[in-house]
This record gives structure tokens, sequence and C-alpha cells, in this order.
């Protein structure tokens, strides 16, 4: 039989969204074996991994590969609305931003919008 070991984990803000009721705002506990991938459990708590911005293990930032050890303190954030992290973010590329369309060129999405705007707009000229 495999030894059996525990880590603590937090989540965070609205992460908890994804929660038992039981299990919000504070310390859960986390049985397993062997050393899985962060994520892992992550998700068997019931989160999402693309809702989680930054993960903190024993005080440091960690990405989605680290691999699960006895005794770890987990704390896992989500994506922050006001806070740079980019720092500490080990989960997210620091992507750079796209460059701006040619002039008289919309995106696609913005091509939708408008057809849906013009659409609404022919079905309520009708009535």
């Amino acid at each position: 039989m495999k030894p059996e070991y525990l880590a603590e984990f937090r989540f965070y803000e609205e992460l908890n969204d994804f929660l038992s009721p039981l299990q919000h705002k504070r310390t859960i506990l986390y049985r397993f074996s062997g050393h899985p991938g962060i994520k892992d459990p992550i998700e068997a708590f019931g989160v999402p991994h693309p809702e989680v911005e930054l993960i903190i293990v024993n005080a440091e930032s960690v990405g989605f590969d680290y691999q699960l050890q006895a005794d770890d303190r987990v704390a896992v954030y989500p994506v922050f609305k006001s806070l740079d992290t980019k720092p500490l973010l080990k989960l997210r590329e620091k992507i750079a931003p796209k460059p701006p369309l040619r002039p008289g060129r919309e995106s696609r999405k913005t091509r939708q919008t408008h057809a849906y705007v013009g659409f609404r707009l022919s079905l309520s000229q009708r009535l």
C-alpha cells in the first residue's frame, strides 16, 4: 500500500463559489499518494483551472507543472482585477498586446455585433 500524504489548500475570493459551502474561506485538507500535479487537486475540489491566476505553495509562486509534496500549504487565487501580479505569475504567459487592426478593418466579434444590432433594428421596424 502506498503511503498517504496531506496538503493544505485555501481558495480565495470567487473561487469559493466552486466549493461546497462547508469549504468556503477555510483551509481544506487534501489526502494523496505519490506526487500529483497541482492542477489535479484544484480540479478535484471543483475549481476549473482556467479560473486560477496564481498558486502559492509554501510562500512561492508555482505553475500547473508543480508536483504536490507532503505537508504543502497551497493558496489558490482567481484572476485579479486591480492588482498587478505579473512579477509573480507562473500560470499565464506574459502576452504582448495584439497589434491594432488596419484602418477600415473590423474584428469578427465587431462584425457579429453589428450584424445582430442590424437584425434587431430591422425586426423593430417591422412592428
